[in-house]
C-alpha cells in the first residue's frame, strides 16, 4: 500500500512540476497600451507568442530600444505604444548563453500605425534562439541622410506621410527647417473628404466651427481667420493656412470599440504657400445611439484642435 501512494504521489508531482512549467507567465513593464486612439507620432506594438512553439515554460524576455518591455509567456501578449521612427527590438532568455540569444528585429514604424509581431522558438527542441517576426503593419522608411551647416552628415527621421509623392515629403521637410517666427494668424479652411465617407454636411460644419473656435481658446496663434480672410502683407510669412481631407470615420459600437474620425492636414505658408507640415490625426469619440453628426463634430473638431496645437509647438 506504501508503495501504491509513494508512486501515485510521484505522478501527482510530476504533473504539478510540468503544469507549473508549462505556464510561464507573462508581465509586462512598461504601461500597457489600450484599445483607444493613438497619440500622434506615436505606433502601437502587440507582441504575441503563438500556441505551437517548445519551451513553453520559458519566459522571453522583449527589449525595445534597450527599454524591457516585459516578459511573455506561452500564449501570452504585450503591448505597447511607443514613439514613430527607427525600433529595434530584443529577444532573450537572461539564463542562456549569448549564443543562445534571439537576433534584433529593426523596422521603421509610421505614426498612428499599429504592428503585430509575433514571437516564437523554432521548431526544434535544439534550437533555442527566439525569433521575431512580423505579421501585419507596413513599415516605412524613416530615415535619410542629411547634410549639415557645418558639413556633417546626420541621419533625420522623416515623418510619416500617407502619400505616394515623395517630392511633397521632402519639400514639407525642407519648409519645416527654414520656417520661423511667431504664428501670428491661423486661416482655417472647411475640410474636404474621401470620396468612399459620405459624412454629412452637417457633421463638416459642426467639425469647423469647432475646430476653429477650441484653437482660439488654446492660443494656437495670435488671431483665427475664416477661410478666405484677408492678411496683411506684413503678417503673411507668420500665416499659416490649415487644409485638411478627412480620410477615415469609424462609427464605432459595442463590437467595434471608440468611433474615429482620422485626417491629412497640411500647413502652408500664407506668403508664398510652401508647405509647411502634415500630420495625420486620428481622434477618438465615444460610440452611442444617441450620437448625432453636430455632436461628433464637436467633439472630434475639439480633438483636432488640440493634435494641431501639438504639432506646432
Amino acid at each position: 500500500m506504501n508503495r501504491r501512494m509513494a508512486i501515485i504521489a510521484f505522478i501527482a508531482v510530476g504533473l504539478v512540476t510540468n503544469f507549473l512549467a508549462g505556464c510561464a507567465p507573462t508581465n509586462q513593464i512598461v504601461p500597457r497600451a489600450n484599445s483607444g486612439p493613438i497619440t500622434f507620432g506615436n505606433a502601437r506594438i502587440k507582441m504575441v507568442r503563438p500556441i505551437g512553439s517548445h519551451a513553453y515554460g520559458v519566459a522571453i524576455n522583449i527589449s525595445d530600444g534597450g527599454t524591457n518591455i516585459g516578459n511573455i509567456g506561452f500564449d501570452g501578449i504585450l503591448m505597447w505604444d511607443r514613439p514613430a521612427g527607427s525600433m529595434i527590438l530584443k529577444a532573450n532568455i537572461p539564463t542562456l548563453p549569448e549564443s543562445k540569444q534571439g537576433k534584433p528585429f529593426q523596422i521603421c514604424v509610421g505614426s498612428g500605425m499599429t504592428y503585430k509581431l509575433r514571437v516564437y522558438f523554432p521548431n526544434s527542441q535544439n534550437h533555442w534562439n527566439p525569433t521575431i517576426e512580423l505579421e501585419s503593419g507596413t513599415p516605412i522608411t524613416c530615415e535619410q541622410s542629411v547634410t549639415t551647416s557645418a558639413g556633417k552628415v546626420e541621419q533625420v527621421q522623416q515623418p510619416f506621410v500617407p502619400t505616394t509623392a515623395a517630392q511633397t515629403t521632402s519639400k514639407a521637410i525642407e519648409e519645416l527647417q527654414t520656417f520661423t517666427g511667431e504664428i501670428k494668424i491661423i486661416e482655417v479652411r472647411h475640410f474636404t473628404q474621401s470620396e468612399s465617407l459620405g459624412l454629412s454636411q452637417e457633421f463638416i460644419n459642426s467639425f469647423y466651427d469647432n475646430l476653429r473656435e477650441r484653437l482660439a481658446k488654446n492660443n494656437v496663434a495670435g488671431q483665427i481667420v475664416d477661410e478666405g480672410s484677408a492678411v496683411p502683407d506684413a503678417v503673411a510669412a507668420n500665416t499659416l493656412i490649415v487644409e485638411g481631407k478627412f480620410t477615415e470615420y469609424k462609427k464605432g459600437g459595442f463590437l467595434e470599440g471608440v468611433g474615429m474620425v482620422g485626417s491629412e492636414i497640411k500647413f502652408y505658408r500664407k506668403s508664398d504657400h510652401a508647405l509647411i507640415k502634415i500630420i495625420t490625426p486620428r481622434v477618438a469619440f465615444k460610440p452611442s445611439p444617441f450620437n448625432s453628426d453636430n455632436g461628433v463634430g464637436k467633439v472630434t473638431g475639439y480633438s483636432t484642435a488640440y493634435e494641431i496645437k501639438k504639432a506646432l509647438k
